[in-house]
């Protein structure tokens, strides 16, 4: 089985060359040239598209013998016209690009798929999927239209692809290295598991390799170095953004801390985090297809919400924002799907902090301060006023509405034998 084990291929970013210098000048590896591969994960975006226009012109730049676009994606989000342009871009680019459908449990499905299509290699990892591309915008020249036919509404495991011919395998019973190979070893070695099966498949396009013994063994060692390039860190964030659960979950913890700025004592971080996450869940949303009438929904719920919050006590209202918040989850996003976690984080997170939460973030507001009255008891002052209306006693330097049984004045001392509805009975001071 022709595999290839190579560790660096495992650290993002770096351009590794894997021999030794001495090996290398033997073997002819300061011509082998190198190869880059770049990461294409998530929905593909306008931020993704053009990282994979910058990379395409900078690979023809460096001179580089493939592109290889390790591909994980639902689906595209740009426009039409956007993604023809594209794969023309790829269609006639002077590097050639590969794609690698990868690692296990990865997928090239809807538009992306159709982008797939005019790469000038492709393999797909065992678990992963392709297929369901839908109308076609892209003419496919990577496979037959027997086969686009076939992908237009179904999505293909990594055996179908081989078994329909949409991904090349020729089968042999002995690999390179003299072994036999069995039915399974042969699917796998079209399947190419790991990016490093992939690359090192890559001799038509002048991937270089030469044989190696290590401990009675024998395998593969690559010439050709192979460089990992990735978007810079503002572009991942917006990316990272620009998903459905993110951009959903932001939209609803923004507005949950804006609600709960607005009922808590004082401002602090939770309004500052609010206002930031409400700000990018709308970068998200400029990017994504909603439905305005869901986002609407939304805002209504919180609406509701608030109105029942004025009452401190949780009750039909609360429930009604539940239901509201949740047919608006459902509907916010058009043609692009969410799975259920992120929903049901939203919808039940939102429901258990305005009942619980919210109710006891009132009261904390706008609660009235209990007083220890045992601990005010026996405690020493003087009178401030002392008019028909009654007295104003100064404890603690703080004035109380008081009542004495004896006629006292203004500056005379006293000392509090009871507290009845916030209103102090008290004595003069030398009183028995």
């Amino acid at each position: 089985m022709r595999r290839l084990l190579i560790t660096v291929l495992v650290a993002v970013g770096l351009a590794v060359v894997v021999p030794t210098a001495g090996m290398a000048q033997d073997s002819g590896a300061d011509d082998a040239g190198q190869i880059t591969v770049i990461e294409v994960s998530g929905l593909l975006d306008d931020l993704i598209a053009d990282f994979i226009d910058d990379s395409l012109a900078a690979s023809a730049r460096n001179g580089d013998l493939v592109l290889v676009l390790q591909v994980n994606s639902s689906d595209a989000v740009i426009d039409d016209d956007r993604l023809a342009e594209l794969a023309e871009r790829i269609a006639a680019s002077p590097v050639p690009v590969g794609v690698w459908v990868g690692p296990s449990g990865s997928r090239a499905t809807g538009k992306v798929a159709q982008l797939v299509s005019v790469a000038a290699d492709i393999a797909v990892s065992p678990g992963s999927r392709l297929g369901d591309s839908g109308d076609l915008i892209i003419e496919p020249t990577l496979w037959s239209d027997e086969n686009a036919a076939r992908m237009a509404d179904q999505t293909l495991n990594w055996e179908q692809v081989i078994e329909f011919g949409v991904v090349g395998c020729e089968l042999i019973d002995v690999d390179e290295l003299g072994r036999t190979l069995t039915a399974e070893d042969q699917q796998l070695r079209c399947a190419s598991p790991t990016i490093g099966d992939y690359v090192v498949d890559l001799d038509e396009f002048g991937f270089q390799t030469r044989q190696v013994t290590e401990a009675e063994e024998i395998r593969l060692e690559p010439l050709t170095a192979v460089r990992f390039q990735g978007p810079d860190l503002l572009t991942q964030l917006l990316h990272s953004v620009a998903s459905p659960a993110v951009t959903y979950l932001l939209l609803v913890i923004g507005i949950s801390l804006l609600l709960f700025e607005l009922y808590s004592v004082g401002v602090g971080i939770a309004g500052v985090l609010g206002a930031v996450s409400v700000a990018l869940s709308g970068y998200g949303l400029g990017v994504l297809p909603f439905n305005w009438w869901a986002l609407v929904v939304v805002l209504a719920a919180f609406v509701i919400y608030a109105a029942d919050i004025q009452t401190g006590v949780p009750g039909p209202l609360t429930i009604l924002g539940t239901v509201v918040l949740a047919v608006g989850t459902i509907g916010l996003f058009d043609g692009v799907s969410m799975s259920w976690i992120p929903i049901l984080i939203g919808i039940v997170g939102t429901f258990v902090m305005m009942w619980f939460g919210m109710p006891l973030t009132v009261r904390g507001r706008f609660g009235t301060p209990r007083i220890d009255r045992e601990a005010l008891v026996g405690e020493s002052g003087q009178v401030v006023e002392s008019d028909a209306d009654g007295l104003v006693v100064q404890v603690r330097d703080a004035p109380w509405r008081a009542r004495a049984g004896s006629d006292l004045a203004a500056g005379d001392r006293i000392r509090v034998t009871g507290i009845t509805d916030l209103i102090f009975d008290v004595e003069p001071v030398d009183a028995s």
